[in-house]
Parts: C-alpha cells; sequence; structure tokens
C-alpha cells in the first residue's frame, strides 16, 4: 500500500506503538511516521506507508495545531503532570487579563530550551536518559515560531486551569511554552493534556481511529498527493510521465501545465489522473527534478 493514515493517535500510546499497530494491519514493513507525539498527547498522527514515506520531510517541516490545556501554579521536571509536580502553589490571584498578556508575549520567533525530558540526542545520547540518570544536561536552544495562541477559557481556584489553541512551527514544544508562560505569570505552569487538531493538511476531523483504520484499510489511505496540500503543480504529458520513470527527466515541453512559482519553490509533478509522479523544484525556469516515486 501506497499512500498516507490520518490516524487519531490515543493517549497511552507512543508514535512507535501506532506506526507498529499499523504493520499489522496491513501486513507490511515500510511504514513510518511524520511527527512525533508524546505518549500522552492524542491527535492527528499522519503515517506514512510504501513510497509516502519518502515524503517525510515535507510533512515535518509544516505548521501544526494544538488544543492545549496548562495548570497554573504547578512546575513539574518533565513540564507536564505525566509525574508528582516538584512544586504546587496556590495562582488563584491570576486574573484571565494577566494570562492573556503573558500568553500573547510568546507569539511570534522565541527562543525555547528544549527540556531535559526530550528524545533529542547529544554526542549520541538522549536527554531524557541523562536526565533519568540524573547526569548534567546541556542547554540546548532552539528558535521556534508560534503563529497563533487563543485562550479559549480559564477555571477558577488555587491551580486554574488555561483551555487555549495554539498553531507553531515544527519543534515547538507545547509543554515548555506552558512552563515558559507559567514563569513569566510567576507560580509556573505544566501541561495538563494536549491534543494535536492539525498536521499539516491533516485535520483531526478528517482522521481515523485504529479500530476504524483496521476496519477498512482501503478506504483510510490517502494518495500521496494529500501531503503536498497547496504545493503549486505542473502535469506531465503520459509518455513523459512514462519516461520519468525510467529516468529520462522531462524538457520543458513535456509539461501540460505549469503554474507560476518562486524560484527554489517544491513543484508536485503529476501525471496522468493527476497522480503525484514525482517532486520538482523550479530552478532557473526549469524544473528540476529531485525525486521520483515509483510505480
Amino acid at each position: 500500500m501506497n499512500g498516507i493514515f490520518n490516524v487519531l493517535k490515543p493517549p497511552g500510546m507512543t508514535s512507535h506503538d501506532v506506526v507498529d499497530e499499523v504493520r499489522k494491519i496491513i501486513g507490511q514493513r515500510r511504514i513510518g511516521h511524520a511527527g512525533t507525539l508524546d505518549p500522552a498527547a492524542a491527535g492527528v498522527l499522519p503515517v506514512l506507508c510504501g513510497q509516502a514515506a519518502r515524503l517525510a520531510e515535507f510533512l515535518i517541516e509544516k505548521d501544526k495545531a494544538y488544543r492545549v490545556e496548562m495548570v497554573l501554579g504547578v512546575v513539574a521536571s518533565t513540564q507536564d503532570l505525566t509525574v508528582p509536580p516538584d512544586r504546587v502553589v496556590d495562582a488563584s490571584g491570576l486574573s484571565l487579563a494577566e494570562v492573556e498578556r503573558a500568553a500573547r508575549s510568546f507569539v511570534g520567533e522565541i527562543d525555547q530550551v528544549v527540556p531535559a525530558f526530550s528524545a533529542v540526542q547529544v554526542e549520541g545520547r538522549r536527554l531524557y536518559r541523562m536526565a533519568q540518570r540524573g547526569k548534567g544536561i546541556p542547554v540546548i536552544k532552539r528558535q521556534v515560531r508560534v503563529i497563533s495562541l487563543e485562550i479559549l477559557s480559564m477555571s477558577h481556584g488555587p491551580n486554574p486551569r488555561v483551555l487555549m489553541d495554539v498553531t507553531c512551527s515544527k519543534g515547538t514544544y507545547v509543554r515548555t511554552l506552558c512552563h515558559d508562560i507559567g514563569e513569566k505569570l510567576g507560580p509556573g505552569g505544566a501541561l495538563g493534556f494536549l491534543l494535536r487538531t492539525r498536521s499539516g493538511p491533516f485535520r483531526l476531523e478528517d482522521s481515523v481511529t485504529l479500530q476504524e483504520l483496521a476496519s477498512s484499510p482501503e478506504a483510510a489511505l490517502l494518495p500521496l498527493l494529500s501531503a503536498l496540500e497547496g504545493c503549486p503543480s505542473a502535469a506531465l504529458q503520459p509518455r513523459a510521465a512514462r519516461l520519468l520513470h525510467t529516468g529520462i527527466k522531462p524538457f520543458p515541453a513535456d509539461f501540460v501545465s505549469m503554474p507560476e512559482a518562486r524560484e527554489g519553490e517544491t513543484l508536485a509533478i503529476l501525471g496522468p489522473g493527476d497522480e503525484l509522479i514525482a517532486i520538482g523544484v523550479l530552478s532557473g525556469g526549469r524544473v528540476s527534478i529531485r525525486k521520483v516515486f515509483s510505480e
């Protein structure tokens, strides 16, 4: 099977667990995913089968959207509530206006310190392994982008729960965002729960559970082209499409249609039936083929 499953990952499973489950369902080894979710998190996890695995680099680069619960007055080593907190204080004095003001300050390009309990590798060692062993954790900073942050509601009590929608760039740690907002407010904060509502073009409302996928894998399988939503496309003549699969690169006259695109922009190369057969880049007014998908 060549295509993409928009899987609704349940909490309690790792992203790798989901991939293993899909392998069992369809009896196929070449499967991967685009964008890891923590075990406690739920939501959209694109699972790439067969030729679609070669699209991972494009999907990982896409923006993500989340429904987030932030708990104020709580500080934890993992920056979430998967472990007992290190500190709990009364944060009932915070107003909604204060929380909104602090949260807005994180919209845009920001620097994040990669959390100690993460899978990032330093000299071949995972940070979370180093943290578990009590070793010194190197400080790693990354620049990420919070595209939008909207607070939906805030509960009352000593540890208010703030519900918000966050859209951000790849590599953004939402639990670190909750921690940093809490630190800015004073009493601290931690992630209560995380639901990914969108990963690039794949949305929560269109996702399928593992049970639904198991009942009808063919119905749930999305075409390769679905991974490149919004990407300009160029259509090849049928003969040129066949030759491309044999290694013969197309000439400008072989294209039935050519979009307006910027120099260096990625193009989806389509064959008969609008099937994605290759990925190219506009270079010097011509299409340079970068990746060809086998028939």
